[in-house]
């Protein structure tokens, strides 16, 4: 399995982690805007941390930074969650979005309690299927218009999952 690290997300990582996702290349719907958007959207996580329902990593590679990978945890369900990465073009099909699945579920599953996470993607997103896939999550169906972004209107989600039990 490849090496990866995962720190607490800091304000400071944001304009690294804007260019990541501001990549023509980078295949993502939900584009964050401009860069204060995303420092905007970042806060909002970080204020979810203290209420316990979002955890947000930054992932290390050979000490540089590759990308990011989140957990939130859902408000009305608190023993079900969310997984959600990006990874940086230059480490793509290095199995780095699958090590840090794993270490979210540690994280989830040991430390704090999950019995449920769930991975999200649109339905042409291939290398996010290969990632829920390698780490062991089974696909549970087809969400339609289940996200909406901005004046982009409505996407289509698959969703993928992995119980407690199943580990």
């Amino acid at each position: 399995m490849v090496k990866i690290e995962l720190r607490p997300l800091l304000m400071r990582d944001a304009k690294k982690l804007y260019a990541i996702l501001d990549n023509p290349h980078f295949k993502y719907f939900a584009h964050p805007g401009s860069l204060e958007d995303f420092r905007a959207r970042l806060a909002v996580g970080m204020e979810k941390k203290k209420a316990g329902l979002e955890y947000n990593y930054v992932i290390l590679y050979g000490g540089e930074m590759a990308g990011k990978v989140g957990l939130k945890i859902d408000y009305h369900r608190r023993f079900n969650a969310e997984i959600n990465y990006f990874i940086d073009e230059k480490h793509w099909g290095k199995g780095i979005a699958t090590a840090a699945v794993r270490l979210m579920e540690e994280i989830a599953f040991g430390k704090l309690g999950i019995d449920r996470i769930e991975i999200l993607m649109e339905p042409k997103n291939i290398a996010s299927k290969k990632v829920a896939i390698k780490a062991g999550y089974r696909r549970e169906g087809k969400m339609r218009q289940a996200f909406r972004a901005g004046e982009k209107g409505y996407f289509d989600l698959l969703l993928y999952a992995k119980l407690k039990s199943d580990k």
